[in-house]
């Protein structure tokens, strides 16, 4: 095993998941571009084919069937992308952006959801054909009965965004019947990437998205594959295992375990 280089391996793997990310994103809107009479560089301002699918997928609802059918030339079903963009509207709710009701109003339109109530303050349900009813909340009351973690999130600014594994280990190193998840995650055109969460029993805490939300709708709604899921004295006991092939001396530790679990099972 002296060979591994786990930022090596990361690195690898996210070029890949990068490159088939926009693959698709070539694939799909070159398609859509043949069959759609609009300019859609125009529409979108852009000639970055991923950046036209992350502003216009949405607007391309408009034309369902030929947009179904460019999604299922790249191996993305219809379902896969509902989930997604489901998963959008409840990020730009709890992390509070301004265009909520017009994303509310879309998905209403082209019956992806059917409702969505706020039935407790911060406490928000979904009513979906497909996939029945979704619960969640922001986490503005965990966050409120815990003052150390309320000024870690605090001092992490816009930067919690990205920092699942930094806020999922702060969680576990500091509760005892918290556990972290390291696992991968698919969004938008089922592009993969690795993402640490937190599950206190069975609910996921997810402070990069001000989430809260039952375990079963979230693996759902991302498409979750565990790497590992540990709490901090299982993370203590396993450390040593994997710091060894960290080259780079920069690997989050919760991301670094997942890895070495990965790499180990990628090569049995």
């Amino acid at each position: 095993m002296d060979e591994i280089k786990l930022s090596e391996f990361c690195d690898n793997n996210e070029r890949t998941w990068n490159k088939e990310e926009r693959d698709k994103a070539d694939k799909i809107i070159n398609y859509l571009t043949s069959v759609i009479d609009t300019d859609i560089f125009a529409f979108a301002q852009t000639t970055d084919n991923l950046e036209i699918y992350k502003k216009t997928n949405l607007w391309f609802l408009q034309h369902k069937g030929e947009f179904i059918k460019g999604l299922e030339n790249i191996g993305v079903t219809y379902k896969d992308y509902q989930k997604s963009v489901i998963y959008g509207v409840i990020l730009s709710i709890t992390r509070k952006k301004s265009n909520v009701d017009f994303l509310i109003k879309i998905l209403k339109i082209n019956n992806i959801i059917d409702d969505i109530v706020e039935y407790e303050k911060d406490k928000y349900k979904i009513t979906t054909k497909e996939f029945g009813d979704i619960y969640f909340e922001t986490a503005e009351e965990f966050l409120n009965s815990d003052d150390e973690t309320f000024e870690f999130v605090n001092k992490m600014g816009d930067r919690i965004i990205d920092g699942c594994h930094e806020i999922s280990f702060h969680l576990i190193e500091k509760n005892s019947d918290l556990k972290a998840v390291t696992s991968i995650c698919t969004r938008g055109l089922n592009a993969k990437y690795y993402h640490s969460f937190v599950l206190d029993g069975e609910r996921v805490i997810d402070l990069t998205g001000n989430l809260v939300m039952p375990k079963n709708i979230y693996y759902l709604l991302n498409n979750v594959e565990e790497l590992n899921n540990i709490n901090y004295a299982e993370y203590l006991e396993e450390k040593d295992d994997s710091i060894q092939y960290d080259e780079s001396n920069t690997i989050f530790p919760l991301l670094r375990n997942a890895l070495y679990k990965q790499y180990k099972d990628s090569n049995e």
